[in-house]
C-alpha cells in the first residue's frame, strides 16, 4: 500500500517538473540571465515634437537581467528520469509483493 502511494507520488512529481520545464519556456539548458530589450526616447532640445526623428531620438539597448529557468538536459530530465525510475521500482515492488501473498 506505502509502495503503491509513493510510486504514485514519484510519477506526479515528475510530471510537476517537466511541467515547471514546459511553462517556464522549455529551455535545453538552465537560464541565470535573459536579455531584454529596452528603447528609451531621449529628452533634450534636439528631439522636440516638432523634429522628433525616430533614427536619432530613440536608444534601444539590451540589458541583462537575471532570471532562473530551468533547462532539460541539466536540470528536468536527469530529475524526471530519476524520480520516474524510483516509481517504477516502488510500482515493481509493490506488485510483486502482492503476487507473493
Amino acid at each position: 500500500m506505502i509502495k503503491s502511494f509513493l510510486a504514485g507520488l514519484c510519477f506526479g512529481l515528475t510530471l510537476a517538473v517537466l511541467g515547471v520545464w514546459a511553462a517556464q519556456g522549455m529551455h535545453s539548458a538552465t537560464l541565470n540571465e535573459e536579455f531584454v530589450e529596452t528603447v528609451k526616447i531621449l529628452e533634450n532640445e534636439d528631439c522636440n515634437d516638432d523634429s522628433f526623428d525616430p533614427d536619432f531620438c530613440i536608444e534601444k539597448s539590451r540589458e541583462g537581467k537575471p532570471v532562473f529557468k530551468i533547462g532539460l538536459f541539466d536540470f528536468a530530465l536527469p530529475v524526471a528520469g530519476g524520480l520516474c525510475g524510483a516509481g517504477a521500482v516502488f510500482l515493481f515492488l509493490s506488485f510483486r509483493k502482492r503476487k507473493s501473498v
